[in-house]
């Protein structure tokens, strides 16, 4: 069996999910300074718990190409902390050998 044969079973597809949780006890906002007048921002709550969920795929194929997308919440003011994000990421550098390196004898 040649090494040649192999070469469909290295170009894959890849698929991950993942889901975090975060958390930043420390996240605070200090008072407001406009034109030398202070406010007060004690009226706004903030929320120090988050998580995101999302996927990445990938495929190294002729292109390389990749994408990926996630939605959840971060730590910050309650109520203002939803975000969602999606990708698509075509690679600068990248290329199929196939097989024509000067080790193999080709």
């Amino acid at each position: 069996m040649a090494f040649d044969n192999y070469e469909g079973g290295l170009d894959d597809g890849i698929l991950s999910f993942y889901f975090d949780i975060m958390y930043a006890p420390l996240v605070k906002l200090d008072n407001v300074e406009y034109q030398n007048v202070k406010y007060s921002v004690s009226a706004l709550k903030m929320n120090p718990l988050g998580f995101r969920i999302g996927m990445d795929g990938k495929f190294n194929r002729s292109l390389s190409w990749g994408y990926g997308g996630e939605i959840g919440y971060r730590p910050s003011i309650k109520g203002r902390s939803f975000f969602t994000m999606f990708r698509i990421a075509i690679p600068m550098f990248g290329t199929n050998l196939e097989n024509k390196v000067e080790s193999f004898g080709k």
